[in-house]
This record gives C-alpha cells, sequence and structure tokens, in this order.
C-alpha cells in the first residue's frame, strides 16, 4: 500500500495493528510503500483499513531467505548477533532478535549507540521518542543493569511496544509539553531519530527541545540527526548543519560533542549538563 508522505506516522501506527510482526518499508518521489506479509485475511483488513492495497505472491522460504541478510559484528569486547549464530568465547555476547529490535549490530547508528553506550555506563536512561521500546532489548542482552524508561506520544505505538515489553517501564505523554519527571532523573537520555520529520520549526524546535531533556539527565543526552550534506533528500525529512547546531545549543548553556562520519547522512551530538 502507498500512504503521502503527511500520513506516514499515523499509517505507521494503523499498520502495527495488523502487522505486529513489522513490515518494510521503501521511500516514493512523494509516497511511503509499506508491505507486509500473510495470507487472503491479512490483505482484506488491510484493504478495509487503507483504502487501494496491491499484492503479489512471493517465492516460498521467504519465512526464513532474511536471515541471510543478519550478520555477526565485534563491537569493542561485544559480539552482536541474531540467536541462530554463535559468540566466540573470548566476547561478551548480545544476541538479539531482529525481528523484535532495532538491529542486529550491522547498521553504523547501532554500533554507535552501542559504543556510546559501553563508555557512559549509565545507572538510569530516558528513552525519548522510544516508539517500540527497541533500545531495551540491547541493554538486556549485553548484561548492562541499567533503570529504563521509554516515553513517547503516538498511542498505538506505545500499545504495540507494550505487548513486545510488557515489563517496560513505558510512559505516553510529550516530553517538550509537561514531561512527567523531576530534573535530573536519568543519567542518559537518549533520542534517536526524533528530530528527523520536517515540521516546518526544526531548527527552533530542536533548540528548546534539547536543552529540556538535558534538564531531564544529570550526565548527557544523545541525540542523533540527519545532516545537511546527505547526498539523497527527502521531503518529509529535515537535514541539520552540525556547526551551527552545536553553536546554537551552546549558546543556550549547552556543552556538545559531536559524532559524525559513521553515516553520510547522519551524526550524533553528545550534550553534557
Amino acid at each position: 500500500m502507498r500512504v503521502p508522505l503527511e500520513r506516514a506516522e499515523e499509517a505507521r501506527a494503523e499498520l502495527l495493528e495488523f502487522a505486529a510482526h513489522g513490515f518494510e518499508e521503501r521511500d516514493l518521489p512523494g509516497a511511503l510503500e509499506l508491505a507486509v506479509y500473510g495470507g487472503p485475511e491479512v490483505e482484506e483488513a488491510l484493504r478495509a483499513s487503507f483504502g487501494e492495497v496491491s499484492s503479489e505472491r512471493v517465492e516460498p522460504g521467504w519465512e526464513d531467505n532474511w536471515r541471510a541478510f543478519h550478520r555477526p559484528v565485534e563491537i569493542g569486547r561485544l559480539w552482536v548477533g541474531p540467536p541462530w549464530e554463535e559468540a566466540p568465547e573470548e566476547l561478551n555476547p548480545v544476541v538479539i532478535d531482529p525481528g523484535r529490535a532495532f538491529g542486529t549490530g550491522a547498521h553504523p547508528t547501532t554500533r554507535l549507540c552501542l559504543e556510546l553506550l559501553q563508555e557512559l555506563e549509565p545507572a538510569s536512561l530516558l528513552d525519548a521518542g522510544c516508539g517500540l521500546a527497541d533500545l531495551l532489548p540491547f541493554l538486556e542482552s549485553r548484561g548492562q543493569r541499567v533503570r529504563y524508561v521509554g516515553a513517547d506520544l503516538t498511542p498505538a505505538i506505545l500499545k504495540e511496544a507494550r505487548r513486545r515489553q510488557p515489563d517496560a517501564d513505558l510512559v505516553l505523554t510529550d516530553l517538550f509539553a509537561a514531561p512527567p519527571f523531576l530534573p535530573e532523573t536519568f543519567d542518559v537520555v537518549f533520542a534517536s531519530g526524533i528530530f528527523n520529520l520536517n515540521l516546518g520549526n526544526n531548527d527552533a524546535f530542536v533548540q528548546r527541545a534539547v536543552p529540556a531533556l538535558a534538564r531531564l539527565a544529570a550526565g548527557c543526552v544523545v541525540a542523533n540527526f540527519l545532516h545537511a550534506g546527505a547526498p539523497v533528500k527527502h521531503a518529509h525529512c529535515h537535514y541539520y548543519e552540525p556547526v551551527p547546531l552545536m553553536a546554537a545549543l551552546a549558546g543556550a548553556g549547552c556543552r556538545i560533542d559531536c559524532r559524525e562520519g559513521y553515516l553520510d547522512h547522519d551524526f550524533t551530538l553528545v550534550v553534557w549538563r
């Protein structure tokens, strides 16, 4: 099915009701294509909800073919991989089911996340805009004892997150309006992807939002942004220049480290208290 870019977030949330196991996405000019695997009953339910839906038959074995794309990687002292692979004895295994988490370690952003967590070793962490709370399996599987709290403002997504992570501390809230937390409640506030959607006032919003998140952190905020130097850009996304953004946040009293070069379209700021 295809939806206009302005309906992308809404469509993703709706689709989780039908495809809690996950779905595929492909960017098209002015639209987002979403693909779900299932039988005639799934197609009928999607058509009733989304209207125009197309379908095609897939080759037998699709259920397992995706495993070939998930290979283990080594990040520092960690081995990160799927459950059907075995870790070397000398490394600490982080076993992650790619069906329920945001990566098996191969993606550069995932690598950077793990490296930062190894450096910071937080005792408590707020996952701002947690989505499906996919960060939690990373923390649990690598044996890091951290008090995890996930916060999101989309009810449908948080409902699915609670189904997947029934023991997680997940809060439905707008952190930038009236956060239900006291200042310096968390060692680290983690914000992945929440500043990417084009709001029309992103630069002004980020200059308010990042200091607001920093007030909740006793240590730092880790946030990633789309890079203005990205070779391919999408109209529904907003792209940032690292240096002017850092200067603006520094003017708000923040001390900042920048990590870039791991991807040509992404960079991460570590904003210290």
